[in-house]
């Protein structure tokens, strides 16, 4: 039987509610769920989820602000057009499936579910366009998988607001990016930190091209494990398996680049950025892309570069700050490849 408990400081604060033993019964009991408890939950707050519930096509979700706790299974499928269920007003641009507040942190969630909008990005997890407020999710142990029928982003954020995402162990499955923490201007500063995660992206689960798909190999579109336009990212300890497309999206559009492990900048302008990439491995299977690197910093803002491998060298032209201290790149050797401008 699937159920929900919530708990603050391990003391039961709901009794245990029963959900329907139907996975997309069981979403809706969910939805009403953070709909009651929603004033009443705090951030030391830990939700303890079981089984699997489908939250449908209907709505997004937004998640209360609290801690959550598995084994659980939590899908969604909706943003399917670009008006609400009502068919009257528009979405908010960039709305993910399941929408997260300014705070969360999950242990052993499996995240799916096949989430686009016609006319604007999306993504599975993360923040709409109309969320305009700091933030900081954590995931450990976590399987997101977005693999299939989405378009941007596994976990998406697009507004130019700070936040920090951190994931820890997994395995985070993509069709375009597996992390994208970008916005117009690019003024705010993202933080992302990738420890011990096994990455798996392939473009051709995407369902729709986005604009930055362009044919334009310098500003067109990416496949890649992280894209963030302006913040720092840290990855260590991490896999990275890319996969390009086996053919275009159509005539014009077709993500002619493949960056394995990061980028800061697509299609428009990046802010000041840095990464550090430690002990890192990546396997790319090309398809039908033009550029084909580990590492792509080819941003517009005001950016340093550090590096310790003369592989990395060439990384001071793009001027990006990276730090690689380990082989496994698709380069000779096993070296990474960085773009050169």
């Amino acid at each position: 039987m699937n159920s929900l408990t919530l708990l603050r400081n391990g003391v039961k604060v709901f009794p245990t509610s029963v959900l329907h033993d139907d996975p997309r019964e069981a979403g809706c009991d969910v939805r009403e769920l953070f709909v009651l408890w929603g004033p009443h939950i705090r951030q030391t707050d830990t939700l303890r989820a079981t089984g699997m519930a489908d939250f449908g096509t209907d709505y997004h979700v937004k998640l209360p602000e609290c801690n959550y706790v598995g084994p659980a299974r939590w899908l969604t499928h909706c943003m399917i057009d670009a008006t609400t269920v009502d068919g009257v007003q528009t979405k908010p641009s960039g709305t993910p499936g399941i929408c997260l507040g300014r705070y969360a942190h999950f242990e052993n969630f499996s995240f799916g579910g096949d989430c686009w909008n016609r006319e604007e990005d999306g993504g599975l997890l993360g923040w709409s366009g109309a969320d305009d407020y700091d933030a900081e999710v954590t995931f450990v142990n976590c399987d997101i998988d977005a693999s299939q029928g989405m378009d941007w982003g596994a976990c998406y954020s697009w507004e130019n607001a700070s936040r920090k995402l951190t994931i820890q162990g997994g395995t985070l499955r993509f069709c375009r990016f597996g992390v994208a923490m970008a916005a117009s201007g690019a003024a705010a500063q993202q933080t992302v930190i990738l420890d011990g995660v096994r990455l798996l992206g392939d473009a051709n689960g995407s369902t729709s091209y986005g604009e930055s798909s362009g044919g334009d190999v310098n500003s067109g579109g990416v496949l890649t494990a992280v894209l963030n336009r302006s913040g720092s990212t840290t990855m260590r300890d991490c896999t990275v398996e890319a996969i390009g497309l086996t053919k275009p999206y159509n005539s014009k559009w077709g993500c002619p680049r493949i960056a394995a492990l990061c980028t800061n900048q697509y299609y428009s302008g990046a802010g000041a950025t840095s990464f550090t990439v430690e002990r890192c491995k990546v396997n790319i299977t090309p398809g039908i892309s033009q550029a084909v690197y580990d590492i792509d910093v080819r941003g517009s803002g005001k950016l340093s570069v550090v590096y310790n491998d003369e592989q990395i060298q060439a990384a001071e032209s793009a001027g990006a700050k990276l730090v690689a201290e380990a082989r496994g790149g698709s380069g000779p050797d096993g070296n990474f490849k960085v773009w050169k401008p």
